[in-house]
């Protein structure tokens, strides 16, 4: 039930990050274009992420450890981004 609600969650943040990124984007000033490339950034990193990840659970079989690495990175992407377009 836990695996269920850490992975809800991930999911929820990456969709919501996913579907505001346009208007986060043109309140920066930035165009329709440059959150659309933004948006592809995000499903690459998405799909490089769990061949990553998927290789690592297969290889060392730290299921923990994977799950507890994926929450952190999809805690601090979001601010990352919001840094990331101030400067």
């Amino acid at each position: 039930m836990i695996l269920v609600v850490i992975f809800g969650l991930i999911l929820g943040v990456m969709n919501t990050l996913g579907t505001i990124i346009g208007i986060i984007t043109n309140q920066y000033g930035y165009t329709e274009a440059n959150a659309s490339l933004f948006g592809a950034i995000f499903i690459f990193g998405g799909i490089i992420g769990s061949g990553v990840y998927g290789g690592f659970v297969e290889v060392t079989k730290r299921y923990k450890l994977a799950t507890t690495i994926i929450c952190w990175c999809t805690a601090i992407t979001p601010i990352s981004l919001v840094f990331a377009l101030l400067s």
